[in-house]
């Protein structure tokens, strides 16, 4: 092929004239030279949104893909020279950018970047064996086909469009990337929103996360999620989104490094020093969007969303559910770190902690522990930085949704498999799995068919099928954990909860502001070996399901755990374990309601259905 172009150029230099491609052949090659690149750019995103909302939005992405390819073909002159350049700098790795659209529903993002550079290599190295060979196989044909192409270009490597025309060209397309600025002079309404609010349009519904005064420790936070560059459409474009995505991803991670340089060491007395680990695996779970009051286990008004956690307390399994557990926030961001540390990065109000510390992840690290976080959220982002500074403790690491909270990503069983690995593969282990459990949308959150509901598109009968999905989940996990063998814990709870669509307060979905967001499931699985080992363990954890306690509980009843030891002095008088009795005590010895807990009970009294506690 190379010798083949080499024979044409060495003919037209020796006095014959390039042959110029004719008018009608010339548009029609140009014009598929510019649809090559926009293939992926031609696919619609949203087929369950309306076409007269978003299709301006399709349009005008793709519209503005079609002139930018356009005005960088016509840099060339020789049809050869420029399907070569497409091919090497963009078209080999289109395939990657519809096979992303295809399965993930979204263009590539700093999310999916984040997926592959924040998951430690054997990790990394399972999930990309997971591709579908179809994939691998439809991306070595693509190329396949690119490179034959270009052989039948170098074979009339003499032919080359006129000046002409690609002037004329340059000049319409160039021309109409410009008419919007001198006609509209300002920037779409929805990047003028965004702008305004500090927000990216996808994060609404983290409304509530803090801005922090520059120079702060996480003020990188605030800009994390800040769009790179000039433009609100490009970065779903191809080929531009990959660069994007790729800027975007670095200015997300700078944000999680700078929070990770200020964490401290945890205080002594929050450690595992003179104990030898007293369970072999460790597993917690966080749920995520889940209110209590949708579980049947714990409201028998609900639907049958919880059958097999009911199953197994009926066979006599050391499975104990608390009732009254409480969120301490309703975003994700401020509520998962106190789940972790008694000292977290940014309190449950938002306000942030200059005593931060490592997590419970750190401490079981140095007990020997082989630590690992698997998510299912994402790894990078204003959102999730934070989040993912405490996954950096664990020695393997798997971020595995390479989707966004509003697409249709992976289920959370897809956190087993990583589980199972990593069991097999280490004698003492400490896993967190970070599950999306019932964020919206719902029906992204199981698999079809699945649930009480079945095929349903009613936004309360998803929710419960999604809550019957984390069910499922949870019963998985613990049979893995029995099959095994070893004496293993697992601890759930959710971040924080939702209002039940349609419920007793007639929200509509992705609503945060009635008792539900605040009233979360929280439980403890003990496996036979572990509660035969250490039965005081399972007699403490019976005597207090009935108390009260927030999601803080989480990490002292990690510790306690692992120590199977609930009597030691606590390092802050005000911690709380699920082990522990949930109450304090005042001077008579009076149980005394904690002071989350008298808060939710006197906004409940005021109004349940709108409440935002502080």
């Amino acid at each position: 092929m190379g010798l083949s172009c080499f024979r044409v150029r060495s003919k037209t230099s020796q006095g014959q004239s390039a042959e110029r491609v004719s008018g009608q052949y010339a548009g029609w090659l140009f014009f598929l030279f510019v649809l090559a690149v926009n293939l992926p750019n031609l696919l619609w995103l949203q087929p369950n949104s309306s076409l007269l909302l978003n299709g301006t939005e399709y349009m005008e992405r793709l519209v503005l893909g079609m002139l930018l390819a356009a005005c960088f073909v016509c840099l060339f002159a020789r049809p050869w020279v420029a399907w070569l350049y497409l091919w090497l700098l963009f078209l080999w790795w289109l395939p990657l950018a519809l096979g992303v659209r295809v399965i993930a529903g979204t263009p590539i993002t700093a999310t999916l970047i984040g997926t592959a550079v924040a998951t430690s290599p054997a990790e990394l190295s399972n999930l990309v064996t997971s591709i579908p060979s179809l994939w691998l196989a439809l991306f070595a044909l693509w190329n396949l086909m690119c490179l034959m192409f270009l052989y039948w270009l170098c074979r009339r490597s003499s032919r080359r469009w006129s000046w002409g025309f690609r002037g004329k060209t340059a000049f319409f397309c160039l021309a109409m990337l410009g008419l919007p600025y001198l006609v509209l002079n300002d920037k779409p309404l929805s990047a003028k929103a965004a702008e305004q609010s500090g927000l990216n349009p996808a994060t609404a519904p983290e409304r509530s996360a803090p801005r922090f005064s520059p120079g702060h420790t996480l003020h990188e936070l605030d800009k994390a999620d800040q769009q790179v560059g000039f433009s609100y459409r490009l970065p779903g474009a191809f080929p531009y989104e990959l660069p994007w995505a790729a800027v975007q991803y670095s200015q997300a991670r700078r944000a999680v490094n700078a929070i990770r340089a200020h964490l401290q060491e945890p205080d002594a007395a929050f450690g595992m020093q003179g104990y030898e680990p007293a369970a072999e695996v460790v597993v917690l779970v966080i749920g995520e969007s889940s209110t209590r009051n949708a579980w049947r286990w714990f409201n028998p008004q609900a639907p049958a969303t919880t059958p097999r956690l009911e199953a197994r307390v009926a066979q006599g399994e050391h499975l104990f559910g608390f009732a009254n557990t409480l969120a301490q926030s309703t975003a994700t961001r401020q509520a998962v770190p106190s789940m972790l540390t008694a000292q977290p990065l940014i309190w449950p109000d938002g306000t942030p902690n200059p005593q931060a510390t490592r997590s419970i992840v750190s401490v079981a690290a140095d007990a020997g522990y082989a630590t690992a976080w698997f998510s299912n959220q994402a790894a990078v982002g204003k959102h999730d930085g934070i989040i993912a500074s405490y996954a950096e403790e664990a020695a393997a690491t798997a971020f595995l949704n390479p989707s966004s909270f509003h697409a249709q990503g992976n289920y959370d069983a897809v956190l087993l498999p990583a589980l199972q690995r990593h069991l097999d593969t280490h004698r003492q282990v400490f896993v967190v799995l970070h599950t999306m459990g019932s964020h919206f949308n719902y029906r992204h959150r199981y698999p079809a068919g699945f649930g009480p509901y079945h095929d349903t598109s009613d936004a309360r009968e998803a929710y419960f099928n999604s809550v019957a999905y984390t069910d499922t989940v949870l019963d998985n996990i613990m049979e893995m954990l029995s099959l095994d063998g070893r004496k293993a814990v697992l601890v759930y709870a959710a971040d924080h909860g939702e209002s039940i669509p349609g419920g007793a307060c007639a929200v509509g979905a992705a609503n945060r502001h009635t008792r539900d967001a605040y009233e979360v499931p929280a439980l403890v699985w003990l496996s036979d070996s572990y509660a035969q080992t250490w039965p005081a363990m399972a007699e403490q954890l019976k005597a207090n399901v009935q108390q009260s306690y927030s999601v803080a509980a989480i990490p002292q009843t990690l510790l306690d755990l692992m120590r199977a030891d609930s009597q030691v002095g606590l390092h802050v008088p005000e911690v709380q374990s699920f082990l522990r009795h949930g109450a304090w005590r005042d001077e008579q010895g009076q149980a005394v309601p904690d002071t989350w807990t008298k808060r939710l009970q006197l906004a409940i009294e005021e109004n349940p259905c709108f409440m935002i506690l502080r």
